[in-house]
């Protein structure tokens, strides 16, 4: 039997037993992560004494709740020791009919016999740098490779200072056109910065910045939550050498997931890393869809 449990009826020490013991483990349902995005806007939802839990972040507006993913987190979903589709849909009913939801992710080893739409991830399992090398694409070995002219010319660095570095965040986000969602972002970066969850890649071009990598950080993991670009140092492929510099750096101890994208430029990009895709189901409403369902 699946229950509702708010934030204050939650046996942390469960869930934090379920979720380490997962097969579907990801970061994004930590209780630190999502505590430091929205507070204690979430609920769990528990099969039996915690052998699944399903975190379910929540927002109000105008005094009504819905479901919405946090920014910066990308899958949650059902965590359990083995994946069971009929389980999963049953939490899958359970979500729609007790919640209004915009948007909600499960993860990619959350398998179901309902036919879902779906999103694309991708992730570059750990291995040594030069064999990851060897499974570039020709076209992203050649844009890796820092020709003689320009090679006193760009600088790669692990920021100290993230505060520095907010006017080019601002001015290069891609994808939010509302101010309050672009300092939400970011006020989320420095949380996450200064409770040493993530590291901030700079690559410059002539002392400009052109390239921004910000790195969500675990055990095993590194995430790339934001790709921020000045465009017009495209030219001299900053974008593919930024994230090289990283995979150098650290591809050997840890696996990289770049986050998505289902936008084809973009997915075809990170494929010429040689990641590996996955997919991963999701629920999405229009404003208007959810603002029906209220009153349905």
């Amino acid at each position: 039997m699946i229950k509702r449990l708010k934030y204050n009826e939650i046996d942390w020490g469960k869930y934090q037993k379920c979720l380490e013991n997962s097969k579907q483990y990801v970061f994004f349902a930590e209780k630190k992560y999502l505590n430091l995005l929205i507070n204690n806007h979430w609920d769990v939802l528990v099969y039996g004494d915690y052998e699944a839990v399903m975190p379910v972040p929540k927002v109000k507006k105008l005094g009504f709740y819905f479901v919405l993913m946090p920014l910066q987190t990308q899958q949650l979903g059902i965590f359990s020791r083995v994946d069971d589709p009929q389980l999963n849909d049953q939490f899958y009913h359970f979500l729609r009919r007790n919640y209004h939801i915009f948007y909600y992710a499960f993860n990619a080893k959350n398998t179901f016999s309902l036919s879902l739409d779906k999103r694309k991830n991708f992730v570059l399992e750990k291995d040594n740098y030069e064999d990851i090398r060897k499974k570039y694409s020709i076209h992203r070995r050649r844009n890796v490779r820092i020709l003689e002219s320009n090679r006193d010319k760009i600088r790669f660095e692990e920021t100290k200072n993230i505060e520095k570095d907010y006017v080019f965040f601002k001015e290069h986000l891609v994808g939010f056109s509302d101010a309050r969602i672009v300092e939400n972002a970011f006020s989320n970066m420095k949380m996450l910065f200064r409770e040493n969850l993530l590291k901030v890649y700079n690559l410059y071009f002539e002392e400009q910045l052109a390239s921004q990598a910000y790195v969500l950080e675990t055990s095993d993991e590194e995430v790339l939550i934001n790709f921020i670009n000045d465009k017009k140092f495209l030219k001299h492929n900053s974008t593919s050498i930024i994230l090289d510099k990283i995979l150098q750096a650290n591809i050997e101890n840890k696996k990289f997931n770049f986050h998505g994208s289902n936008l084809q430029e973009i997915a075809e990009f990170y494929r010429r890393f040689g990641a590996k895709e996955e997919q991963y189901s999701f629920i999405s409403q229009s404003k208007q869809q959810l603002i029906a369902s209220f009153f349905r």
